[in-house]
């Protein structure tokens, strides 16, 4: 029988060959991928809270970003820690958490460890980073810490309760700050004199609950129509808020966090607006993390060039030296401050962009 071959036009077996082996290999690459994806995904689920999972996005082109609240696509979250005497950032990261909440203690630590350790240093931040965990974390290592709090008026740090007749007088809800919480027989004082002991305990909070509020005078601004008596519920570390938000009314308090506006925000705003960063060029988060590295050091060497020009060198410093050492964070990177330089100049297009809360 004489051999028929059905091939194409202009084809030959060779050609073949080579379409199928590189469609393998596209395959193959396709397959790699999928199983990276699914990866990363899977150790995604482990991470992310259940209370986040149905509004939570991945991107394919850059996984390791994350939708941010304030910002259109995704992104990453810039941390800076910088010192109020010079303005130079004395420790820096980039996370792909949508928030700063738990970012305090590890730029703390890296503080610590840039500039070594001080008991006398002190450390100010703004209401995102305001968490029970590190608030004990800090009261425990004995850090001085002023963390300003989002929920200030709404603790129970009053020594006694609102006034009946002022609740009357004003009609509005009552709030938990209108309670009074008593350490030494753990229960809580509502404005008519009742008590609200603990009835429920598990490993993250604790629910206090009154006996009967049927006979009360402010039932109606106190609790929905609903339920039939009052209850609390108390986290397990809320001492260490009251004890921060008792801290927060101080005048001295006070003063440092005027003083942090005016030293942090500045620094993301010469970064942002001076300096032209209003996204990253590279992906991937430890990509994103070196490019975030030398735009700090841009910065310190900015602020350094600037008190050259003042002919404030030598006060600079002395005053530097005394304050930890801080010159030793860009003495060892003027290379890479020329990089640097040299890719501002190339105008290098940003992808992908970065926010603070």
């Amino acid at each position: 029988m004489q051999r028929c071959n059905f091939v194409e036009q202009g084809a030959t077996d060779e050609l073949d060959l080579e379409t199928l082996r590189a469609e393998k290999e596209r395959l193959e690459r396709l397959e790699k991928e999928i199983l990276e994806r699914k990866a990363q995904l899977k150790e995604r689920k482990k991470q992310l809270k259940s209370e986040h999972r149905s509004r939570h996005q991945i991107n394919v082109k850059e996984p390791d970003a994350r939708m941010m609240p304030s910002v259109d696509g995704p992104g990453y979250n810039a941390q800076l820690g910088v010192d109020m005497s010079s303005h130079l950032i004395v420790a820096h990261e980039v996370v792909s958490q949508p928030n700063d909440q738990g970012q305090f203690i590890p730029i703390q630590e890296q503080v610590e460890k840039n500039l070594g350790s001080d008991d006398k240093r002190s450390y100010t931040a703004d209401s995102g980073y305001h968490n029970s965990t590190d608030l004990k974390e800090l009261e425990e290592k004995q850090i001085d810490a002023v963390i300003a709090d989002p929920q200030l008026s709404n603790r129970s740090i009053k020594e006694t309760p609102t006034s009946k007749e002022e609740l009357q007088k004003e009609e509005r809800k009552l709030k938990r700050s209108d309670f009074v919480y008593h350490e030494q027989g753990d229960y809580y004082e509502c404005p008519t004199g009742k008590k609200l002991f603990p009835v429920e305990r598990n490993s993250e909070r604790i629910v206090y609950r009154s006996n009967d509020c049927q006979d009360c005078p402010l039932i109606n601004l106190c609790i929905s129509s609903k339920k039939k008596v009052k209850q609390i519920h108390r986290s397990v570390n809320e001492s260490y808020c009251e004890r921060m938000a008792k801290k927060l009314q101080t005048s001295a308090a006070q003063e440092r966090l005027k003083k942090r506006s005016v030293t942090v925000e500045p620094v993301f705003g010469n970064l942002k607006h001076n300096l032209g960063y209003r996204g990253f060029s590279l992906s991937g988060l430890n990509n994103v993390r070196s490019e975030f590295t030398l735009m700090c050091i841009g910065h310190n060497i900015n602020v350094l060039f600037k008190n050259m020009l003042g002919k404030r060198l030598a006060a600079f410093i002395t005053a530097s030296q005394e304050k930890d050492d801080l010159l030793i964070l860009f003495s060892k990177n003027i290379l890479a401050f020329l990089i640097l330089y040299f890719a501002q100049r190339l105008r290098m297009r940003k992808k992908y962009q970065y926010r603070r809360i």
